[in-house]
Formats: structure tokens, C-alpha cells, sequence
């Protein structure tokens, strides 16, 4: 039996309301024009569904269908027994959790990036962390500046999803008081940021041959400096 207009409207209306519940958490700026995509154009397979920051397997068709293995992770990227790690994948990827993703949005992934340079560029990054950690320290940097530099490549990022849930290491968190310190000595230091002594484009090939000294100055800062430009080609890109 067919079914009637208004029972069409009615079903209509639903698709609209679990659409409007299923993407609430994803940020806008996220898909192509920076809002999320209506009924209409998830009806019809609009080209602005697509997002080319997210793998094929993990688009919007994905998140949709799998929403409550999402919501049963109650939207945080967690690697304990029994979670859907597809889905908890997928929460990296659409920026669901800001203390998960590859966002340059999101303060707590920048604070963590901030640090894995700093601890990956020193002279001894074993003075900070084992070698386990080091490891998932690079992979975490060369995921976040893959994803940063728009890269159509997804290399970086499976590899560090695939180390993430394996290991015993996770990106850091901080209480409300401690990120509020994080953003006042991220200020300070940017306050007086020397110009790096070499192109931003070799930071990892020269930045642990500078004068130990120096890299005890200024470090810190050039670590800053390095994800300033990283972001800031990103922005180039994009525009």
C-alpha cells in the first residue's frame, strides 16, 4: 500500500530531525561550505556530503550508520575492550572529540603537538619519555601535519590509528585550570618568538645541529614557530 502525503512529509520531517541529532557534534567548518549538509542534499548525494579531510570508508554514509556505536563511546575517541574502534576512528576524523582529532582547532591538539615537537626535536628526547612513547609521539606529529596540509593521503593518519589503540600511550589531557596556564605560557613564549635560524621547511633535518645553548634558549619557541608555519601554509592552501 502507498503511502500517503502526509505520511510522507511525516517520515520526511524524522530523516530531518536524526540528520539535525546525528551531525550536532560535528563541527561545521568541517565540510566544504562550513555547514552541515541538509536532507535534501544527503537525499540527493550532493557533492558538499563529501569530505576530502576524511577517508572514503569513514564518510558520511558511515558516520550516519553507525551513530550508535558513536554514541555508546558517548562521543570520546576511547580505546577500552568492547568499543566499535571503527567508530571510534570515525571520531577522530569528523573532530567529534576536541581532546581527539587532527585538528588544528581544537586547544588541547594543539597544546599535545606543541609538546610532542618540543620532546621530538630536542637533543634527548629520552630525558622526557621511554622510546615506546617517542614512537608514538612522531607518529602523532606526522598524522596531525598530514591532516593540517590537507594531504589527499590517509598514510599518516592509519598509521597512527592503527598504534593509537595498540599501545599504552595517549595524547595528554588537562584539567580546566592547567589549560588556562597551557594558553598563558603559549602567549608569553609567543610574545618574543626568535626567527627560526633556518628555513621552516628543514626544521627536522636542522633543528638538533643548533649549538645546545641555543636550542636550550630557544627550543620552545622554535618548536612554536614550526607549527606556526605549518598552519599558516594550511591557510594558504585553503584559500
Amino acid at each position: 500500500m502507498a503511502l500517503t502525503k502526509d505520511q510522507l512529509l511525516e517520515l520526511h520531517r524524522k530523516a530531518t530531525r536524526l540528520l539535525e541529532i546525528k551531525l550536532a557534534r560535528v563541527p561545521r567548518r568541517i565540510f566544504t561550505f562550513g555547514s552541515r549538509p541538509t536532507i535534501h542534499e544527503y537525499y540527493t548525494k550532493a557533492p558538499t556530503i563529501y569530505v576530502p579531510s576524511i577517508p572514503e570508508q569513514y564518510q558520511l554514509e558511515y558516520l550516519l550508520a553507525n551513530y550508535n556505536a558513536v554514541l555508546a563511546a558517548d562521543f570520546k575517541a576511547i580505546k577500552t575492550p568492547g568499543v566499535d574502534i571503527g567508530a571510534v576512528k570515525a571520531i577522530w576524523y569528523w573532530q567529534i572529540d576536541k581532546s581527539h582529532s587532527f585538528s588544528r582547532y581544537h586547544a588541547v591538539v594543539r597544546y599535545n603537538i606543541l609538546t610532542a615537537v618540543i620532546v621530538g626535536a630536542s637533543k634527548d628526547p629520552g630525558a622526557y619519555c621511554p622510546g615506546s612513547a617517542q614512537q608514538f609521539i612522531h607518529a602523532f606529529v606526522l598524522a596531525w601535519k598530514e591532516a593540517v596540509s590537507q594531504s589527499t593521503s590517509f598514510t599518516e593518519r592509519e598509521a597512527f590509528l592503527k598504534l593509537w589503540p595498540e599501545g599504552d600511550h595517549d595524547v595528554m589531557r588537562w584539567r580546566s585550570w592547567q589549560l588556562v596556564a597551557m594558553r598563558r605560557a603559549v602567549a608569553q613564549m609567543m610574545e618574543k618568538v626568535p626567527e627560526l635560524p633556518f628555513p621552516a621547511s628543514e626544521f627536522w633535518d636542522k633543528v638538533q645541529q643548533q649549538p645546545d645553548v641555543e636550542w636550550k634558549k630557544h627550543g620552545h619557541a622554535w618548536a612554536a614557530q614550526w607549527i606556526k608555519h605549518v598552519s599558516e601554509e594550511s591557510e594558504l592552501a585553503a584559500n
